[in-house]
């Protein structure tokens, strides 16, 4: 077998199995479920669907209708923003555009809730697969035995099939599976950068797939800078011009979106209003207590404290996230300068969370990846660069930002089952070569 045949194998078992779980949910014909932001993305999508705009409807009866007939409806606070309807620029765009289609393809209704479950489905094992068939390929230009990169293949795909945690994403309408799938397909086009083949094209499909992320997690944009380090670091020519020419076609790729957050917030804010009223979140005092977990307390106060201004009643959906925006920046800056001695701390809070647990399964997941590294870095690949890179990146952002119990390391996974599966089968031929020659 070879690569493709392995991703192709790795395909067929794991988008199988995973939309075998994701079908035998009690919520997988419901509405999404009332914790995390599904019901933001899908109300956005009702939205687009309808030829509103890229808006909150929580206020619409057709909106509602589904959420309201849920047994599950007196859990839902989205039932009750009314005020906060209108235009809004507090999402990334991609996945309510994903929602509008299907809604306009099949109507919006339970089959349609279940085809962007099963799309989630589909985008986690797609991204086990593309780790399977990476594995492969890292040990194969490793290890001169030819069962090893056949080893690392099978212990990758068996960790993408025993992960429990991932087959939760799909059960809700987050954005996580999406990441998921184009973080591994971007591990897998800077893996490719090393064939001197049609780099402008690689460069390309590189940039169109940091796109995607930044369109599903605006988070992602923090990336860039780490992403430029790891280029010029593992290419091996042309490293200023792929680099600038990367970094130009993202920004090429983002500008409407950008220029249309500018012009609606009539403010410098390309990513939307939503990024400062979450960093507030994530510095203040509740995450500090809370192993540096982001926690909505200080922005829900921010937004009450807008909300019964004398003049709130006059400003659109858009001035409101302007200026929950800017109040939430001062707010977070006082924070910061009263908490300076803690800033450290916190930063060490967030990557322990961001990496735990440290127990169990997941304990030897940990040591299978530590291996998996120090295998690339004893044999001086190159490949280390992307492995250990984007890690770190993630890493400084999350340290930098706010944690939110682990969800900021789900779009790695792909990456992270990969580099298990090389360390496994690394140990492994290590421990058969001494074994043979003490034989």
């Amino acid at each position: 077998m070879n690569r493709r045949a392995w991703f192709i194998l790795a395909c067929a078992i794991l988008i199988s199995w995973q939309l075998y779980h994701v079908s035998t949910s009690p919520e997988f014909f419901g509405p999404p479920l009332p914790i995390g932001d599904g019901p933001d993305y899908e109300a956005i999508g009702f939205s687009l669907s309808t030829g509103r705009g890229f808006s909150f409807t929580w206020d619409d009866p057709d909106w509602k209708a589904p959420y309201l007939a849920d047994p599950k409806a007196g859990e839902y606070p989205h039932l009750h923003r009314d005020k906060e309807s209108g235009l809004t620029t507090s999402r990334p765009p991609l996945v309510p555009i994903i929602l509008a289609a299907i809604y306009r393809m099949i109507g919006r209704g339970d089959e349609a809730f279940a085809t962007f479950r099963s799309l989630s489905a589909v985008a986690i094992g797609l991204a086990g697969a593309l780790a399977v068939a990476i594995a492969f390929e890292v040990s194969r230009k490793i290890f001169p035995a030819p069962w090893i990169p056949h080893f690392a293949a099978v212990i990758t795909l068996s960790i993408a099939i025993l992960d429990g945690t991932i087959r939760t994403y799909a059960v809700d309408f987050l954005s996580e599976p999406l990441a998921l799938l184009w973080t591994t397909l971007f591990l897998a086009c800077g893996l490719s950068l090393e064939d001197s083949q049609r780099p402008k094209t690689k460069i390309v499909l590189l940039a169109l797939t940091m796109t995607l992320m930044i369109a599903t997690r605006s988070m992602f944009v923090l990336w860039i800078p780490g992403v430029v380090v790891i280029l010029l670091l593992a290419l091996r020519w042309h490293k200023i011009s792929m680099t600038i020419s990367f970094v130009a076609l993202v920004a090429v790729l983002l500008s409407p979106w950008w220029l249309r957050n500018c012009q609606r917030l009539q403010s410098f804010m390309p990513m939307g209003a939503q990024g400062a009223a979450s960093i507030r979140g994530g510095y203040s005092d509740e995450a500090l207590a809370d192993n540096g977990n982001w926690h909505p307390d200080a922005e829900l106060r921010l937004r009450h404290l807008l909300f019964n201004a004398p003049e709130a009643s006059e400003w659109s959906s858009l001035e409101f996230e302007r200026r929950l925006a800017i109040a939430a920046s001062m707010e977070t800056w006082h924070w910061i300068q009263q908490h300076i001695r803690d800033l450290p701390y916190l930063g060490l809070l967030r990557i322990k969370t961001h990496w735990g647990p440290y127990f169990g399964k997941s304990l030897i997941w940990r040591v299978a990846m530590l291996l998996g590294i120090l295998l690339l870095l004893v044999n001086r690949r190159w490949e280390a660069y992307w492995f250990l890179g984007l890690p770190m990146v993630s890493s400084l952002v999350v340290m930098t930002l706010y944690e939110t119990g682990g969800r900021f390391l789900v779009p790695l996974y792909g990456l992270l089952y990969a580099l298990a599966g090389i360390g496994v089968a690394g140990i492994c031929s290590w421990l058969r070569i001494h074994t043979n020659a003490k034989t």
